[in-house]
């Protein structure tokens, strides 16, 4: 079978997004569909995930499987299977290429990686997150797992992956008291990449979207939701925080906040069809951010927590968007999303208020030498040293013609003093 239209890897995993000298810098990854894989788990009895059953799944039974990879230090695994449960598992390894852990592997290695958090929570990994049955452990988890094999290869590409992990969700406050347990493998096989595969997306491929001259954005939930953990977010230009925006193609708008004290979070507003974004009151159903054509779609995600399935809806209350393609004027929505399709829910506004976009320019061309860089620099005259330029010329071509003259004087003077006068011989 192959993934539901409404069911891809969790958007947050879809975009890689850094923080770069305050700006935001998003590079698009597309999920890699897995030919061959299987997937096992099993837990305690009180286990949120599986819910002290044993699931097993494999794609030689029907069940579907996707990937999505980064520099080869971290791996999303989605699997939907064919009695229609979503499964999510995530492995981080403790550091990155660009940001290595002295001591520790930047990559996904083979090998056991003990005293784990969760994802997104963790800094520098090691990360692991497995989700399902509707369930997660939040940020309440810790536990193990072993690599027994990884291949990747160009543009993310993941050719091999086999794993076990023990995930243990920790329940109590301040100190956890109860922990259950869910253990499980994986394992997936593609062939080799296709010749000519691209490479990884980096953060100079993609521009940074443009920073909002005034703008906030607040959301709070209900107690056993997902992405507000149950508390309440406010964040404000006004205030030092960060905010962007921006449209594609006029139907899909996405805002990022960094705030000043670290928070990162991200909205998205799709609206249906091939419409653009207009004042109104969407109602979405069950879907995936990655499935643009499906909507009207409706995402929020950050710290590290994205769901799978979403429903909810939106109202936009006002929606100014370019000329240039992109600029976001102004925008204020309303939006209520529910993760997993399940009855919490988030609720938040968001305002962005900039002034109008610079006309475009209508200039004529460059000249050719403009475009063509082999060409030579054409010299331009400043109007204040043109005169002197001028007095200079004259001076220097007033000086060649006395010299010439004084020359041909002298000349002809020799000539008629060595001439033989009259009566000479």
């Amino acid at each position: 079978m192959t993934m539901p239209r409404w069911w891809r890897l969790p958007a947050a995993a879809l975009s890689l997004t850094a923080a770069v000298g305050g700006l935001v810098v998003t590079a698009a990854v597309e999920p890699q569909p897995v030919t061959t894989g299987s997937f096992s788990v099993s837990g305690d009895p009180g286990d949120y995930i599986s819910q002290g059953q044993s699931w097993s799944y494999s794609t030689s039974n029907g069940d579907a499987m996707e990937t999505l990879s980064s520099s080869s230090s971290f791996i999303r695994i989605a699997v939907h299977g064919a009695d229609d449960r979503l499964w999510t598992l995530a492995f981080d390894a403790p550091g990155t290429p660009d940001q290595p852990v002295p001591g520790q592997p930047a990559v996904l290695a083979p090998g056991t990686y003990t005293e784990v958090h969760a994802v997104g929570s963790n800094g520098r990994g090691p990360g692991l997150e497995v989700t399902g049955n509707h369930a997660s452990c939040g940020d309440n988890v810790s536990g193990s797992f072993t690599i027994i094999n990884a291949v990747f290869g160009p543009g993310d590409y993941v050719q091999t992956f086999d794993a076990t992990f023990e995930q243990d969700c920790r329940e109590g406050e301040p100190t956890p008291d109860v922990v259950h347990t869910t253990r499980g493998e994986v394992h997936i096989s593609n062939p080799p990449p296709p010749p000519g595969r691209a490479p990884s997306p980096t953060p100079e491929s993609s521009p940074p979207p443009p920073i909002v001259a005034s703008g906030s954005l607040s959301f709070t939930g209900d107690p056993d939701d997902w992405i507000s953990q149950g508390m309440t977010y406010s964040y404000d230009v006004s205030n030092g925080d960060a905010l962007y925006a921006d449209s594609q193609s006029g139907r899909k708008i996405t805002i990022s906040v960094i705030s000043y004290n670290g928070d990162d979070w991200r909205l998205t507003f799709i609206a249906p069809g091939t419409q653009l974004i207009s004042p109104g009151t969407y109602t979405s159903a069950p879907h995936a951010i990655t499935q643009l054509d499906n909507g009207p779609g409706l995402e929020l995600t950050g710290e590290g927590r994205a769901c799978g399935a979403i429903a909810g809806s939106f109202t936009i209350i006002n929606a100014v968007l370019g000329p240039p393609e992109g600029y976001v004027q102004t925008f204020d929505a309303t939006f209520e999303q529910h993760c997993e399709a399940g009855e919490t829910a988030a609720r938040g506004e968001v305002h962005i208020s900039n002034p109008p976009a610079p006309p475009e320019s209508n200039a004529p061309p460059t000249p050719e030498s403009a475009s063509d860089p082999t060409a030579k620099p054409v010299a331009t005259i400043n109007p204040i040293s043109a005169p002197l330029l001028l007095i200079g010329a004259t001076v220097v071509a007033g000086g060649v013609l006395l010299v010439t003259v004084l020359l041909v004087t002298v000349g002809l003077i020799l000539v008629n003093r060595a001439r033989p006068g009259p009566g000479r011989r």
